[in-house]
């Protein structure tokens, strides 16, 4: 889903990793003026895309390929595909039902993979392995009362 403009919801078709948002130019508008990616989401939307060298999703359409930086998309739903299928279900529904200690192990353990990525190398990014902390207050759960009448 993009999280600009209408947020529509797009299928990622592949990711171009010879396509960057500085050096993709493309035509738009009535007057089919040239711009980069990077001015077009400034000017359009008022988005700063600060990632310039990330690659490009493409998303397939009927009229013409689009090409969307990743920075300003996000993943929503689960592919019917991996619905189906029961042990990746059941692994899904075991990682978000940790509880607090394995949330953290797990958390480090994706920074580690991440940060060990060819990619963040290529692109010399600096990945902290270890989770922010905070203060938190841990509330009580809350007592909720319905009338018997139902209203």
């Amino acid at each position: 889903m993009a999280k600009y403009g209408p947020h529509r919801t797009y299928k990622v078709h592949q990711i171009k990793w010879n396509m960057n948002p500085k050096d993709y130019i493309f035509d738009h508008g009535d007057e089919k003026a040239r711009t980069n990616m990077i001015d077009y989401f400034l000017t359009a939307y008022g988005v700063k895309i600060h990632a310039v060298n990330q690659p490009l999703f493409e998303i397939r359409q009927k009229r013409q390929n689009i090409y969307l930086p990743p920075e300003l998309c996000t993943l929503v739903g689960i592919p019917a595909k991996i619905r189906e299928n029961k042990k990746v279900m059941a692994d899904i529904r075991q990682s978000l039902f940790q509880k607090p200690h394995e949330r953290i192990r797990s958390i480090k353990e994706l920074n580690r993979m991440i940060s060990d990525s060819k990619e963040v190398k290529e692109w010399n990014l600096d990945i902290n392995l270890e989770p922010d902390t905070i203060e938190a207050k841990v509330l009580k759960r809350p007592q909720i009362f319905q009338p018997a009448n139902g209203h």
